[in-house]
């Protein structure tokens, strides 16, 4: 069908998912940029309690739980959660999104989506995913 290139460079990411699973759903291919610029709205307490310990700390090596610690990966998770994943209508959209770490295609043109632009925030208390990873124990 249709590609969308998304510039995540200061979405805000709950609105940005639902958007980006909704899009996948009716059959377009989906490319987000800059995933570890996309932002949580909430103090770093409050972000941080979603994640348990055991998000930091996964016990013997092995053995899950095992979560996500990239950026890219991180946000795969989340919208993986936002589709029917077990069945074939979500396995197939999944594989329609694909996540980049920063924009290596400067040549692209990434649109920006304006329901989730952090435009639109009234509150300064965010984190960047890349912030949010960097606690959990990732690199980037």
């Amino acid at each position: 069908m249709n590609q969308v290139n998304i510039n995540g460079k200061g979405m805000i990411f709950g609105r940005l998912a639902t958007y980006i699973a909704k899009r996948a759903l009716l059959g377009d291919t989906v490319n987000i940029y800059n995933c570890e610029e996309i932002i949580m709205t909430g103090t770093k307490a409050k972000i941080l309690e979603n994640y348990p310990k055991k998000a930091r700390f996964t016990g013997q090596m092995g053995r899950g739980p095992f979560r996500p610690r990239r950026s890219d990966l991180f946000l795969k998770r989340h919208i993986r959660n936002m589709l029917p994943y077990k069945k074939a209508r979500g396995k197939e959209a999944m594989t329609r999104i694909k996540f980049h770490i920063g924009n290596e295609e400067n040549k692209k043109e990434l649109k920006s989506i304006e329901q989730a632009s952090s435009k639109r925030l009234t509150t300064i208390k965010y984190m960047k995913i890349k912030e949010i990873t960097k606690l959990l124990g990732g690199k980037v």
